[in-house]
């Protein structure tokens, strides 16, 4: 088992307005993200993404979601309808995996 060790941070001071902290606090809280993480990826020209906690929160939203239309399809009378259904949840389950995979390399 390999341990990965953390890079070292270094802590620096800038200045800024009363205005333009309000901005960005509000920025880094819409996005789940600490101040010194918003200004990073501000600075770094990343996307701000959401939260770990956050993300796996909307990612169990979507999986109980599918689960649920899955059940539909299956009970649906029409099995046309019940494809259609199905072939669409397949996609959206495809696009969950995907994101998944691209949060997980964001955050290695």
């Amino acid at each position: 088992m390999s341990t990965k060790t953390k890079p070292k941070k270094t802590q620096y001071k800038y200045s800024a307005s009363t205005g333009e902290y309000a901005a960005i606090l509000r920025g880094a809280n819409a996005e789940g993200m600490s101040v010194s993480a918003y200004v990073a990826a501000a600075a770094l020209n990343r996307q701000p993404g959401v939260s770990p906690e956050r993300f796996q929160e909307g990612l169990a939203v979507a999986e109980r979601a599918l689960v649920q239309l899955q059940a539909i399809a299956e009970r649906s009378d029409d099995g046309a309808e019940g494809l259609r259904i199905l072939a669409s949840l397949h996609r959206v389950e495809r696009m969950i995996l995907m994101l998944a995979a691209d949060r997980l390399i964001d955050q290695s």
